[in-house]
């Protein structure tokens, strides 16, 4: 249970390059690019008895209802 409001909770989670401080294995996290609502972001993860492995995500954020905050 996180004691936040879902706003909150959203402004943490997009903060896309602090995800390495509390994402276990994950060694590093940039914003690649950012178009209105979509924001692509390129990570970096420690993978065991492979290479470590990249990635880039496609984050789609949409609100609807009413605001708690």
């Amino acid at each position: 249970l996180i004691p936040h409001s879902p706003h909150e909770n959203m402004n943490l989670f997009t903060q896309f390059e602090n995800h390495p401080k509390f994402i276990p294995g994950l060694l590093a996290a940039k914003v690649v690019n950012k178009d209105g609502n979509i924001t692509d972001v390129a990570f970096e993860m420690e993978m065991p008895i492979v290479k470590n492995t990249k990635y880039t995500t496609r984050h789609f954020v949409d609100y609807e209802g009413k605001d708690t905050v």
